[in-house]
């Protein structure tokens, strides 16, 4: 079966227009900051100055912007911490990236760092690239006592958007489906 020249023109051109939008989401999602949700459940508080830890187990949501999963943290987002009586609000909390090689620091500014007595503060340490976690402490601004842990029930880092190739392979798919609409017609 041979196709006409005008009637190839006729499908090529949206076939372009199609690629070359796929092209272009996939760039644009590739050079934005992609955000990170941070998780964990750190337990295990050993006793300090003879106080027992007032929060234990504490459980943490920190969502930070990175050009990729793995790569340095661009900045906090949001956070959803509470720890010795304290919630944190994104106001207070602070990060260094890197910290040291592959290790990344998240911690509480409301007295400074690193965490002191009778203070509302915290650190997470953690390898954003093997995604592990290191360690956490906090300190209470009530209670004399700095508690840290390398205990963790739980500890995730994950992407909250699609990646690139993910979009591609959706565009294609898509793609797919308007040329076996088009062949029906």
């Amino acid at each position: 079966m041979k196709i006409s020249k005008t009637i190839r023109n006729k499908m090529v051109k949206p076939l372009r227009v199609i690629c070359c939008c796929i092209m272009f989401i996939s760039l644009v999602s590739s050079v934005q900051a992609t955000p990170i949700e941070l998780s964990f459940s750190a337990t295990g508080f050993p006793t300090s100055n003879t106080n027992s830890a007032p929060t234990d187990p504490v459980f943490g949501e920190i969502v930070y912007e990175a050009a990729s999963l793995g790569s340095t943290i661009d900045s906090l987002t949001s956070i959803s911490l509470s720890a010795g009586g304290h919630s944190f609000t994104l106001a207070e909390t602070s990060f260094d990236s890197p910290f040291f090689g592959d290790e990344d620091l998240i911690y509480g500014t409301i007295n400074g760092n690193p965490v002191n007595n009778f203070t509302s503060d915290f650190y997470l340490w953690f390898d954003r690239v093997a995604k592990t976690p290191i360690s956490f402490a906090y300190a209470s601004s009530t209670l004399s006592g700095i508690w840290i842990t390398d205990d963790f029930r739980s500890f995730s880092l994950t992407n909250q958007i699609p990646e690139p190739a993910t979009m591609l392979l959706f565009g294609f798919g898509l793609l797919g489906l308007a040329g076996v609409s088009r062949r029906k017609k």
